[in-house]
């Protein structure tokens, strides 16, 4: 067997066939597709059955809901294929993409993970860039590099095929519910010799847009640690610089999701990853610098200090949308995404609704976000009695921010009002 296609199922009645018609008759000439259905409670059983009874070389296993790891673990004990490959059965692949990276393997015997490009994909938007970058051969220090910094590769399963020997007596925590990918390939990383990007072919990444309205409450030490293992993996340098830095962005999103939900109820858990947090850094030696002095030494302190930081950035953001919606005749709120919801919130809780929700040009969106009406950037009318009030952090919030003094520019009287929500950087 050549190919192993491992195929997690759940509830994705809407999108399994789509993907499916990408993965069968491949030109390749052995090869498996495993569908593991995850206790699906919707029609997607039944699809996956549909499909095994097609063609034989689709195999379905049914199992209790356990999870994306768990679905992953099943679909690996299975598998055959000298090589394997993931892919989210939301998604599809471009025809060649497989057979291409599988032919780059059998090429070149010193690469043990040949890679593609990804695509974003929307209901809406088709195609729009997502990473890429030249073909050829990188070594291993040059591949991880790449991915930390998101130059062109990233740490997900999926666009990727694996030699399968790098599974073998695999162990992942199936507490893990976010990270998943990173959790499981950063061992395999550990364990390869050298990566082939090949960019003739994409991966599609489907962007829900009925699920950027929800807001994710995965509070989760487990998935956190996920950042811990990488960061005592051995890497120094700016690659040790940058999983600290991941590490603590997800502390921020965390403690900021558990301050939001309930603070007191969650007190425990918060001290929790304060002191990991702190122990973590120390032990390994790593410097973050997502956050100033000052802001780090007020969240990691302790509890009640933790608490402060956050009451502080919320009680600012009442005062600006206070002032902002006071002073300018339109109000839009930038961004659809978790900062968003949070804004959405304080401003129904001091009774201030925005004009409208809006997004850059070609980003996924749905029509409507939080009962308002959402508009890509160039449908929005610019004027000096416009603000925007920016719901995004890091760098997202300072590539819009550019954006939109290029528009004040434009202006011939007058400037937009461009405001910040003042959130510290964070991964959602």
């Amino acid at each position: 067997m050549l190919l192993s296609i491992l195929v997690p199922v759940y509830n994705v009645e809407a999108f399994l066939s789509r993907c499916m018609e990408s993965l069968i008759e491949l030109s390749l000439p052995d090869y498996e597709i495993i569908l593991v259905d995850d206790g699906s409670t919707d029609t997607s059983g039944k699809i996956c059955d549909e499909w095994g009874k097609k063609y034989d070389y689709v195999k379905v296993v049914h199992q209790s809901n356990m999870g994306l790891v768990a679905a992953r673990n099943t679909a690996l004990v299975i598998a055959k294929g000298k090589y394997v490959t993931f892919v989210d059965s939301d998604d599809w692949v471009d025809r060649g993409l497989l057979p291409c990276l599988v032919t780059d393997l059998e090429t070149y015997c010193e690469v043990d993970i040949a890679v593609g490009s990804m695509v974003r994909n929307s209901e809406i938007n088709i195609d729009l860039p997502h990473l890429s970058r030249g073909t050829g051969k990188l070594t291993k220090a040059q591949a991880v590099e790449a991915m930390v910094k998101k130059e062109g590769m990233h740490w997900y399963l999926c666009g990727k095929v694996f030699r399968s020997r790098l599974f073998l007596e695999q162990k992942v925590d199936t507490q893990v519910t976010i990270f998943e990918d990173l959790d499981r390939i950063w061992p395999v990383i550990m364990r390869t010799r050298n990566f082939f990007f090949d960019n003739k072919y994409a991966y599609h990444y489907f962007v829900n847009v009925k699920s950027l309205t929800k807001r994710r409450c995965d509070l989760n030490l487990a998935s956190w640690r996920v950042f811990k293992r990488v960061l005592f993996s051995g890497y120094t340098g700016s690659v040790k610089q940058e999983i600290a830095n991941f590490y603590v962005q997800v502390f921020l999103r965390h403690t900021l999701e558990m301050y939001f939900v309930n603070r007191d109820e969650f007190r425990s858990e918060i001290e929790s990853y304060i002191y990991e947090l702190k122990e973590t850094l120390h032990i390994s030696g790593a410097v973050q610098n997502v956050l100033s002095d000052r802001d780090y030494k007020a969240v990691s302190s302790n509890y009640a200090s933790c608490i402060r930081y956050y009451d502080h950035i919320f009680d600012n953001l009442r005062l600006l949308l206070k002032k902002v919606r006071k002073d300018y005749h339109y109000l839009y709120i930038y961004g659809i995404g978790v900062v968003a919801q949070y804004v959405a919130a304080i401003m129904n809780e001091i009774d201030i609704s925005p004009d409208a929700y809006v997004v850059s040009d070609g980003e996924p969106k749905s029509d409507s976000f939080m009962g308002n009406r959402v508009y890509y950037l160039s449908e929005v009318r610019y004027g000096s009695d416009i603000a925007f009030v920016l719901a995004l952090t890091g760098n997202a919030e300072k590539a819009v921010t550019n954006i939109l003094y290029k528009k004040n520019e434009r202006l011939s009287e007058g400037n937009l009002g461009i405001f910040s929500v003042g959130f510290p950087p964070m991964i959602f």
